[in-house]
């Protein structure tokens, strides 16, 4: 399951992770466009 593979926020401090599905599809967005990660589209995918 992919859930096992992504970050929790069990026991951290700080800024926590967001949720995964968005996490997800923001890695298969970079992934097929092949842009860096401070491109990707903020009014999809938030700050």
């Amino acid at each position: 399951m992919v859930s096992r593979l992504l970050p929790s926020n069990d026991g951290l401090r700080g800024h926590p992770f967001g949720d995964d599905r968005r996490v997800v599809e923001e890695i298969l967005y970079r992934y097929r466009t092949g842009v860096p990660w401070r491109d990707l589209p903020r009014a999809e995918f938030g700050p």
